[in-house]
């Protein structure tokens, strides 16, 4: 759980005596996480052939006969495949859905919160088409409610409507990419437009992201993968890699966000 304290109003006019002004309310919201695993098994027969005899120990009944650089090789694939997959949930997840996926994501949680600022598209697909990206973006700014920093507020966009944008200022804006060669944040006004790889591709949030959590019983548990030879144990000439970490998303304010669908 995570507590919030709010301050409504507390200014009131002075007196000589003590009265109780305004009301400071506590509350709490649950993270739920979700438990996650990786296990993969390899063969042997299937990575041996491929590497030079240096590079392995002698012997066919070797255990652990994996050569540093396959190692290596496997621990960076499969991080970034956790890391790919993760932020796919982080947005787009949920466990009712079809496909269903391992843990409910920002979305789906928001889609449910009443309190939200909703925005509707214009049209399908109108945020990833370049002739109308930039007004569907001037729609999602707007909403932005005015309480906000608009400094640290961001708008999360997929990466189809991110470069929609872009190209969408480009022919708005052919001087835009005269002067800066490309060297730019894409914002629009005083707000980031953020590239957001696992945002479903018509939709988009905007918030300040330390009203975005993520919450994770260690972080390095992503990236730690543990290889382990299995011909010293049940005698099967495999490698498994296999790990385990918990992940979990949502969010603080449901008023403070904007939801565009």
């Amino acid at each position: 759980r995570v507590g919030s304290l709010n301050l409504g109003n507390i200014l009131a006019a002075d007196s000589c005596s003590f009265a109780a002004s305004g009301t400071i309310t506590l509350a709490q919201k649950t993270l739920t996480v979700c438990p996650m695993k990786v296990n993969l098994e390899l063969c042997e027969k299937d990575y041996e052939t491929l590497y030079l005899s240096q590079d392995q120990r002698p012997g066919s009944n070797v255990d652990g006969n994996l050569p540093k650089s396959f190692n290596d090789f496997l621990i960076n694939l499969v991080a970034d495949r956790v890391s790919q997959q993760t932020e796919v949930i982080a947005w787009a997840g949920d466990v009712s859905g079809s496909p269903v996926t391992l843990c409910d994501g920002i979305i789906v949680q928001v889609a449910a919160d009443a309190t939200r600022v909703s925005v509707s598209a214009t049209g399908a697909g109108y945020i990833s088409n370049v002739t109308y990206v930039v007004a569907e973006i001037a729609k999602i700014y707007n909403a932005i409610p005015f309480a906000l920093d608009r400094s640290k507020v961001k708008i999360f966009v997929s990466p189809a409507a991110h470069s929609a944008y872009l190209q969408g200022l480009a022919v708005a804006f052919p001087a835009l990419i005269t002067y800066v060669n490309g060297a730019y944040a894409a914002k629009y006004m005083d707000v980031e437009v953020v590239r957001a790889p696992g945002m479903p591709t018509n939709k988009a949030i905007a918030a300040d992201p330390e009203n975005l959590w993520y919450a994770t019983d260690l972080v390095s548990d992503e990236s730690e993968l543990n290889i382990i030879s299995m011909k010293g144990t049940t005698g099967d000439p495999t490698v498994r890699m296999i790990t385990e970490f918990k992940i979990g998303f949502g969010y603080g304010v449901g008023a403070e966000i904007v939801y565009y669908s």
